[in-house]
């Protein structure tokens, strides 16, 4: 089993240093991923992050006392895996922390006890979904608002702005998620060393500013699309009064920080691991460049 660096920090097995240590526990399941997603290491980095491996015993006994408010395990495609899954899991829901499992099976978990359940989309558009991913973008889409139907307020997924999608085309799809009962994790797209997108951009930091602006109202009101407007695919009006300083922090699971997940401490923060201050509230509005 695997931890994220910053995890282990906190568990205390590691000696690094933290600004923002996270706020949920990060774990990763054994193995190599025999999918080959053009934004994954897949081995030992998922975005910036490592993630060492410790005895599967050792993590659990210290998630048991740890100052986490959730746990969320991830989990590659193999069958050592799919194993580790049905050994850990039952164990990680006994914690009494709210768990989400980020996979593409976990349907007989949440009868026992599973909080959320996150099927990662990912890509929000259909052509990149297939390059970038493989597969039908248009069948996933459909199963999670059919689990979303089946199972309220239990299923998300994970979005990743930047990677070569339009603004519009990843906001309309928000504004669908949300109006189907989907929660959303927003991503923004950090390339990785040795992965098919490593030499892709991360996206402009005010075209994340404006999706950021655009999530944060439409999980509140997903009708509120309507009140968008958008030229050659940018956002160009949004009803910013609506915005809140809660919109530029890490947009997740409840309790879900995910420190410098996306971007160098040193800057600038796609996504703030904590509260922001007045100033970096109305520098991230000006960033957004809607005003």
């Amino acid at each position: 089993m695997r931890a994220s660096a910053g995890t282990a920090g906190v568990l205390g097995l590691n000696e690094i240093k933290q600004l923002y240590p996270p706020t949920t526990a990060y774990l990763l399941t054994s193995g190599i991923c025999k999918k080959s997603c053009g934004f994954c290491g897949n081995n030992d980095r998922l975005a910036r992050i490592t993630w060492p491996k410790y005895d599967k015993n050792l993590l659990l006994e210290k998630l048991k006392d740890a100052p986490f408010e959730r746990i969320c395990l991830q989990t590659v495609v193999n069958k050592e895996a799919q194993q580790e899954l049905k050994d850990v899991l039952p164990e990680l829901i006994k914690t009494k922390k709210p768990v989400c499992l980020c996979s593409q099976q976990g349907e007989e978990y949440l009868k026992l006890g599973l909080d959320r359940w996150t099927i990662p989309l990912d890509v929000a558009d259909a052509k990149l979904y297939a390059s970038i991913k493989g597969g039908d973008w248009e069948k996933e889409l459909s199963h999670l608002k059919a689990l979303a139907k089946k199972y309220p307020k239990q299923i998300g997924t994970h979005i990743i702005a930047g990677l070569g999608e339009t603004e519009e085309q990843l906001i309309l799809l928000l504004a669908d998620l949300y109006s189907s009962g989907i929660s959303v994790g927003l991503f923004a797209f950090s390339p990785v060393p040795s992965t098919s997108l490593e030499k892709l951009a991360k996206p402009p930091l005010d075209s994340y500013r404006r999706v950021q602006i655009a999530n944060f109202i439409l999980a509140k009101d997903y009708q509120a699309v309507d009140e968008f407007s958008f030229q050659n695919g940018r956002l160009t009006k949004a009803p910013v009064e609506k915005v809140e300083k809660r919109a530029f922090e890490t947009w997740g699971c409840k309790g879900c920080n995910r420190p410098f997940y996306n971007e160098s401490p040193k800057g600038p923060w796609y996504n703030y691991p904590r509260a922001l201050s007045d100033t970096e509230f109305a520098k991230a509005i000006e960033e957004a460049k809607l005003i």
